[in-house]
């Protein structure tokens, strides 16, 4: 990802060059600094040395940013208004729930590849122990999370991805299970078999063999789920197009909830007791009796 470039404006003052930055204290110019002491506008006019602000959220004015609720309760209203009607209100919490969910899954999969690894190098059971002792995926969130016990992790967690034994952790014993299922397949190239591990996840190896039955390498299949996915978005951009053109004939809101009722947009042609849909919600009538009636017409 290329980084940004910005400079503070040259009203704000000269840029303030950050090094050696850590959560309380850094260096800015050369001087040690802690972070307390600097004022709103000293604030904005911090940058890394190739440019770029350092602040990930500020007010207009350089303050800290603190009323996240508020962001995240405007955010889910326009998501309703303009989306889905349904959404759920979201708080910034949820976001740390999902740092921790999606950061498990990327330690497991380099939990399993160097189990892997090492059970290919030296198929001696003792280091793999040692190993899955020392590295657990769980012990490396709870610090990640700032917990001092894994019992508060595992309230972030899927309790069917994280459950306790007696003795150890099913995460660990799955590790080993998967590492051993890796080292005896016909995948007999380390490097292969990460790449597969990276793109399929943790348990695709049965997946990985199929496709290299038919010729398919990792890289294919990684192009092939990147064109796919980039149709994907293409014809989503393209039917948002679509939507945001309906969006400007109505109220607020009941393109929203067309969309979300599964309604399509040629759909609006369609005539109910002598007038099309789209002639009806232009006049007023209310968007449920209209979606009701054509669903009623498409079964």
């Amino acid at each position: 990802m290329e980084r940004s470039s910005w400079l503070p404006p040259a009203d704000w003052g000269s840029p303030l060059v950050v090094t050696e930055a850590d959560e309380v204290v850094g260096r800015v110019n050369g001087e040690r600094v802690l972070w307390s002491e600097l004022t709103p506008r000293e604030c904005r006019r911090l940058v890394r040395p190739d440019g770029g602000s350092m602040l990930l959220a500020v007010q207009s004015d350089g303050s800290r940013f603190r009323d996240w609720p508020t962001v995240f309760k405007r955010t889910s209203e326009r998501i309703r208004d303009r989306f889905d009607p349904r959404f759920p209100h979201r708080a910034p919490h949820r976001c740390r729930h999902t740092f921790a969910v999606r950061t498990l899954e990327m330690l497991i999969g380099g939990y399993y590849a160097q189990a892997a690894k090492l059970v290919k190098d030296t198929d001696a059971d003792a280091a793999l122990a040692l190993y899955l002792r020392k590295n657990d995926p769980v012990m490396i969130l709870r610090d990640l999370l700032g917990h001092t016990s894994t019992l508060t992790t595992e309230v972030y967690l899927n309790p069917r991805e994280l459950h306790q034994t007696g003795e150890k952790s099913q995460v660990a014993s799955s590790a080993v299970a998967h590492a051993q299922r890796w080292a005896a397949s016909p995948i007999t190239e380390l490097d292969e078999a990460l790449e597969w591990i990276r793109l399929l996840g943790l348990g695709g190896l049965d997946t990985a063999l199929r496709l290299r039955r038919k010729g398919v390498t990792p890289a294919m299949e990684k192009t092939r789920r990147e064109s796919e996915e980039q149709a994907r978005r293409d014809a989503r951009a393209a039917e948002d197009r679509v939507w945001a053109e309906i969006a400007a004939r109505y109220r607020p809101g009941i393109a929203a909830q067309l969309r979300f009722n599964g309604c399509t947009p040629d759909m609006l042609d369609h005539v109910i007791n002598g007038k099309t849909a789209d002639q009806l919600l232009r006049e007023g009538r209310p968007v449920q009796i209209v979606i009701n009636a054509l669903r009623d017409t498409h079964g």
